[in-house]
């Protein structure tokens, strides 16, 4: 983010302060209770996950030839690994003589080839198939056509980014602009991933992306992690196509109140929260980033991974620290967010409402929403 921008939005958040308002619609939303239970909505749904772009790893993870992750919550299993021309590439972790998946590991380092442990089929690191054992039981077998299959893949926000769908054949890079772009700017290329998480939630994934997507929770909510930081329902929105960047301003951003906009550094008094549809959260704090991806299992049930992107691996015991008490108020705060969101869930199959209710300031969720209508119609 330049500084124009983080001025700008500084600027209008303390506009809001100063007339006693915050970003609204006209008007709020509803949504029917059928959009977060529906079988038929979730299969739907869960196809995008093949179609769009979805952050699989780390960049980090990819740094050298050789580096490898694999990745299977897109609904296909995917390999990414850094040839040794250092061109990091994506393919369908699967042979192509009878789909064993070719790499078990979920990250490693030192690949040249990879060898299926079935039949011992080989692949280089280009995804070319390099050797069949017997081979004069293939007569018909074309090498050139039968190398690993490609994905589309890129590296944006420190983030490794494929469209798991072989067949689609778009601009990866461009779905993600412009905010890629902005996060890009700040250097998270270079940043590595410490203290990893998983977490399987019983609500399903729509929900959990509603409770990121609004600052209206969090005095009540968060009560006991992170209000005391954060205003009451102050929060300044921008939609960028189905993407969002949403700012986060703490109590200490009227400290900047006639002061030089020059010396403003927006980290330090607010959290930019940048969402990239359909499912990957990047959450900017003072020195580092957290990361939060949403995966849909069924419409009662999310998978949500991430990890917290920092400047380089800690060295010392003061530096370990630091960086577990801020992944702890992390993920405490959106584990606060998961039980509520898995008690809703729990009220909606039980017919509790046969809708709900989106106010005006909550009009993330309401672009979010409509982005999962507009990316459904898109693929029927």
């Amino acid at each position: 983010m330049d500084q124009a921008t983080a001025i700008a939005l500084i600027r209008r958040t303390l506009d809001h302060l100063a007339d006693g308002t915050t970003d609204m619609l006209p008007d709020g939303h509803v949504r029917p209770v059928a959009f977060y239970t529906d079988e038929m909505q979730f299969a739907r749904e869960r196809a995008l996950f093949r179609r769009l772009p979805v952050a699989i790893g780390y960049s980090a993870e990819v740094a050298n030839p050789g580096d490898f992750i694999t990745h299977d919550l897109s609904g296909v299993p995917l390999l990414a690994v850094r040839g040794r021309d250092g061109v990091l590439r994506g393919f369908v972790n699967a042979c192509r003589h009878r789909g064993t998946r070719i790499e078990w590991e979920a990250c490693g380092s030192g690949k040249r080839a990879f060898v299926c442990p079935y039949h011992a089929w080989t692949y280089r690191d280009d995804g070319a198939l390099a050797h069949i054992p017997h081979a004069e039981g293939f007569p018909d077998v074309d090498r050139t056509t039968h190398g690993l299959v490609p994905v589309r893949i890129a590296e944006h926000c420190g983030l490794v980014w494929a469209v798991a769908d072989p067949t689609w054949s778009g601009d990866l890079s461009a779905i993600l602009a412009p905010l890629a772009a902005e996060v890009d700017a700040l250097g998270l290329a270079t940043h590595v991933p410490y203290a990893a998480r998983r977490y399987e939630i019983a609500a399903n994934w729509k929900l959990v992306n509603d409770s990121s997507l609004d600052s209206y929770h969090v005095r009540h909510a968060h009560r006991r992690t992170i209000a005391s930081m954060f205003l009451d329902t102050m929060c300044v929105f921008d939609r960028f196509g189905r993407h969002q960047r949403l700012f986060l301003a703490k109590r200490t951003i009227e400290s900047l109140r006639n002061t030089d906009p020059a010396t403003w550094r927006i980290r330090d008094h607010g959290s930019p929260l940048y969402f990239f549809f359909p499912g990957t959260v990047v959450l900017l704090e003072p020195d580092h980033a957290q990361i939060a991806q949403m995966w849909p299992v069924s419409p009662d049930r999310t998978i949500v991974t991430g990890a917290t992107l920092i400047p380089e691996p800690p060295t010392s015991g003061k530096a370990r620290a630091h960086w577990d008490k801020n992944v702890q108020i992390f993920w405490g705060t959106l584990v606060e967010d998961f039980a509520l969101m898995e008690s809703k869930q729990s009220t909606l199959r039980a017919g509790a409402n046969d809708h709900l209710t989106f106010g005006r300031f909550e009009h993330s969720a309401r672009w979010f929403h409509e982005a999962v209508d507009s990316a459904l119609a898109d693929a029927a």
